[in-house]
């Protein structure tokens, strides 16, 4: 066999594609949010500390139902103006040996030595943190101490891109400081004039108390503090009607994904609002009705209507005002976070994942009870806001044991009604009743759930 003449193709990455190209993929909400993440992870790991010696990130986040305030003693502290920006907080530190090692690798190699010890949590790609950093400036400190060691870093971003020799940073190890609490502080300052004028706009801040509330709710939830220039952010409450014919359904179930477990968990029923409900026939993108996906604890699809979360897909009804009001949420929890559906960004998800459309199957078997009552409502929207008054509001993290969803029977929409009635075997019975999601329902729910489904795919669509 003759000798094959062969050369190197280079595949040599650039700093300025890290700089200047992947932080076009991001808003600069959503940069603080994964600086947030940081500083969250940090907390999660500072409650479940390890072994001596061993060096961990962050386990999977209790259940949000657990109904523990884990978080409690945890502030995150962000300010900004047009001269720099800072995330401050007291969640434990990091150390050394991540920030040397881990922290600031460009992505994160799973074959690394105890990589597997250090992936878990919610910032989890390796390059949130940079990618943010270099999104609003070109300079930035970090200080940060432990229980076991503390170090500071200053990088200035210009003279780091022009060194072709090393892609390294350096850090200074500090003494630690016996009067202060474990802690980090991250700083940028020579903010790119675009961030400088974002920053000094009071609509930024109010945008950003809002993802904040929305996208860590369930760790505000559960005790964290997060500060935006002094103002306290007040988590977004996920709560369900419940009594007076209503109940909001609640299932746990486990999936496998490449042999690892998947903890999996779903609400879904008529939302909780204040004041006056909305009509069937307002449309309104903004609203908060729809879907909401969580991975580990972390809000990255909120309000969802789209084909994502089932609706128009798979002859499955497209989203309609008639359903306002609905909410569903599905939380994904994993001590390997690598397998949730998420996208680097984390404000999205990745709906092509097995784990993910597997979920959706049961998002969309979820929903149809509520577009039921919703054309109840339509036809006596009068009877049914009476029933919905009448009901008491109770938080999602409140509702632990598994139900079904229930809605009431709403007077005068059964004018004209007649009733159909046909047998058949019961062992297919059942069957069915478990493909709706209720292995528990009677045959008569089984009928009419099934006549539901056939009038909304083919008739009603």
């Amino acid at each position: 066999m003759s000798d094959v003449d062969t050369r190197v193709v280079k595949a040599t990455p650039h700093k300025r594609f890290f700089i200047d190209m992947i932080t076009r993929d991001i808003s600069l909400e959503a940069c603080v949010l994964d600086l947030i993440d940081n500083s969250v992870d940090g907390a999660t790991r500072h409650t479940n500390p390890p072994s001596r010696g061993k060096r961990t990130l962050a386990p999977k986040p209790h259940p949000l139902s657990s109904g523990e305030n884990r978080y409690q003693a945890y502030t995150i502290d962000i300010k900004f103006d047009r001269s720099s920006l800072s995330v401050s907080d007291n969640c434990g530190g990091i150390p050394i040996g991540i920030a040397c090692d881990y922290a600031f690798n460009f992505g994160r190699d799973p074959e690394a030595p105890d990589e597997s010890a250090t992936r878990t949590g919610i910032g989890i790609y390796g390059i949130g943190m940079k990618r943010a950093l270099f999104k609003l400036g070109r300079y930035f400190s970090i200080e940060s101490q432990t229980e076991d060691d503390a170090f500071t870093m200053d990088v200035d971003v210009e003279a780091w891109a022009a060194d072709r020799d090393t892609w390294d940073m350096r850090l200074t190890p500090r003494p630690v400081k016996k009067t202060a609490k474990e802690h980090t502080v991250i700083k940028v300052t020579k903010l790119l004039a675009g961030v400088s004028q974002e920053l000094s706009s009071p609509a930024f801040e109010s945008r950003l108390l809002n993802a904040a509330a929305r996208t860590f709710a369930a760790f505000l939830d559960q005790g964290l503090t997060i500060k935006v220039n002094g103002n306290k952010v007040k988590p977004m409450e996920f709560a369900f009607l419940q009594g007076h014919g209503f109940q909001p359904l609640h299932e746990q179930f486990v999936q496998k994904v490449d042999g690892q477990i998947v903890d999996v968990e779903l609400w879904a029923g008529a939302a909780a609002t204040r004041g006056e409900r909305p009509g069937s026939d307002e449309d309104d993108d903004a609203s908060p009705w729809g879907w909401y996906v969580l991975c580990n604890n972390r809000v990255v699809l909120a309000a969802d209507k789209s084909e994502r979360t089932g609706w128009g897909l798979a002859k499955f009804p497209q989203w309609h005002p008639q359903y306002n009001g609905y909410v569903g949420i599905i939380a994904f929890r994993s001590d390997s976070p690598f397998l949730l559906p998420w996208t680097t960004t984390k404000d999205d998800i990745d709906a092509e994942t097995v784990l993910y459309r597997k979920a959706r199957s049961k998002m969309q078997v979820a929903a149809r009870e509520y577009i039921t009552y919703s054309r109840a409502r339509k036809a006596n929207p009068t009877a049914a806001k009476k029933a919905e008054r009448e009901a008491k509001p109770v938080r999602a993290t409140a509702v632990s044991k598994p139900q079904s969803m229930k809605t009431p029977p709403v007077p005068g929409t059964t004018d004209g009604a007649v009733n159909i009635q046909y047998q058949k075997p019961k062992r297919e019975v059942a069957r069915v009743a478990a493909a709706l999601g209720d292995p528990d329902l009677s045959a008569t729910a089984v009928g009419a759930k099934t006549f539901e489904y056939f009038y909304v795919n083919k008739v009603d669509r």
